[in-house]
């Protein structure tokens, strides 16, 4: 994969490249939405082995409109990269303050959160009272004070810890005020890699299996600890210069990640800070109903008759749908242009100027909407315009654009990536007492045109370039 974990676990540690080992596995097993999500995951990953000197705790919020969004999935890999893991989908308040250790804090993962918090359970004791740790343990020193009856005194117990929240939908504001947020996207079928065998670096997710992965991923967490771990002081201390437009709270939220991130070098301290403003502004939009948005997305589909319209003729269209909920929605009255871009705003769908029929003014063009069709609604009728309908997309030859390269099917130089087909980095595998079953193809040595410091891999170019223009189709 890189230099750094390829010259073993005795090599010198180099806190750039060893990010870039751990952003490339998360991108391995994870569909991110951006590059910015993926950079701000594998910061998070590294600011939890410096827990112990921090004064902040910020929470990494991993949420999506719907299910199968790949939410858990992100947790079981970030789970084999963090500090502790305290792996938890219902917890009480007094098992929680309980499992706090000051000296050693856990990273709190927290899978099914919108079981707990969600809007019918709002003003739930439970709820509240994990929404109460979980904010007092943002900042060190917010003890959670019970009265013990067994000894007739106050106890105080810790709450100081990181935590990993994952669900669907939002949060309490007062948590989400606290979190990097991650908004997950449902992943499509032609972004998922259907290769078998030994194959390097391409731009689709693989399949993760924890007795398969785990160990290599082990592996490359105690790497990071060993990296981070003498310099936790430094970070726990540092004051790094924060990008404009971020609240107070946001820069408490960023500081360790930034901190990490200058501490490492390299590009990653423009990442992370490109990562803190485009994710912080995007938490902006806020969320609205997701259960109500999808039945959006679906009468949208079916009442878009062209390549753009105007917005009172799609809401004209919609009230007109049978048995829709379009013609009470806002209280009893219609759906209106305010209601329906907040119902779009979590597929970044936005209203736009179009000229259309000698008129300019706001409306929507199809094309905003045919990603969020592909990944949140099943298969619908071809779209026609003009009498002529969109040809199909050719599975058998587009799904996976990689069984055409002889580069990867034939045995020729494979591209550098996290190698060694889905067990990932074959060349790792001796780190995690595992056989090692890759060729010579595998090793750095063999590739023409890599640099020796292996500085730059080719497949965040790839990655890159896909996620910038995530429409292109990728030869």
């Amino acid at each position: 994969m890189s230099a750094d974990l390829l010259g073993g676990m005795d090599a010198p540690l180099n806190g750039a490249v060893l990010l870039d080992d751990v952003c490339a596995w998360l991108r391995w097993f994870v569909k991110f939405p951006s590059p910015e999500a993926a950079d701000a995951a594998t910061l998070y990953a590294a600011a939890t082995h410096a827990a112990t000197d921090l004064q902040f705790g910020p929470r990494l919020r991993v949420k999506s409109p719907q299910k199968r969004c790949g939410k858990s999935r992100l947790l079981e890999v970030l789970s084999e990269l963090v500090r502790n893991p305290l792996k938890t989908v219902s917890i009480s308040a007094a098992a929680l303050v309980r499992s706090i250790d000051p000296a050693d804090p856990p990273t709190i993962v927290f899978d099914e959160s919108d079981a707990v918090f969600g809007k019918g359970l709002k003003g739930d004791e439970k709820a509240e009272n994990l929404r109460g740790i979980l904010n007092a343990g943002f900042d060190r020193n917010q003890p959670y004070v019970r009265w013990d009856v067994t000894t007739r005194a106050l106890e105080n117990c810790p709450t100081f810890a990181l935590a990993i929240i994952a669900g669907i939908g939002d949060l309490p504001d007062t948590i989400e005020d606290r979190a990097v947020p991650l908004v997950m996207a449902r992943k499509m079928k032609e972004e998922t890699c259907l290769r078998t065998g030994p194959h390097g670096a391409c731009p689709f997710v693989h399949k993760y299996r924890p007795r398969r992965d785990a160990p290599l991923l082990r592996a490359l967490r105690d790497r990071l600890s060993s990296w981070v771990v003498p310099l936790a002081g430094e970070i726990g201390t540092a004051e790094p210069v924060m990008p404009d437009g971020l609240s107070d709270r946001a820069e408490d939220v960023w500081e360790a990640l930034i901190a990490v991130a200058d501490l490492a070098g390299g590009n990653w301290p423009k990442r992370a800070r490109d990562a803190a403003v485009k994710l912080m502004a995007e938490a902006e939009t806020g969320g609205a109903d997701r259960s109500l948005s999808i039945r959006l997305l679906a009468d949208l589909r079916q009442v878009f008759t062209a390549d753009k319209m105007f917005t009172y003729d799609l809401i004209g269209a919609l009230c007109r749908v049978e048995e829709s909920p379009w013609r009470t929605v806002s209280y009893g009255k219609p759906l209106d242009a305010n209601r329906l871009s907040e119902l779009l705003r979590p597929y970044d769908i936005r209203p736009q100027q179009i000229w259309h029929s000698g008129a300019n003014t706001r409306g929507y063009h199809r094309a905003q909407f045919e990603d969020s069709w592909k990944r949140y609604l099943p298969p619908g009728d071809s779209y026609q315009a003009g009498g002529a309908a969109r040809p199909a997309m050719d599975v058998s030859s587009q799904a996976n654009p990689l069984a055409a390269n002889p580069g990867l099917a034939g045995g020729g130089a494979r591209p550098i990536g996290p190698q060694g087909s889905h067990q990932g980095p074959s060349n790792l595998a001796g780190l995690a007492g595992t056989p090692t079953q890759a060729g010579p193809q595998d090793s750095i040595a063999g590739q023409p045109g890599i640099p020796g410091d292996y500085a730059e891999p080719d497949f965040a170019r790839m990655y890159d370039e896909a996620w910038h223009d995530p429409n292109a189709e990728i030869e």
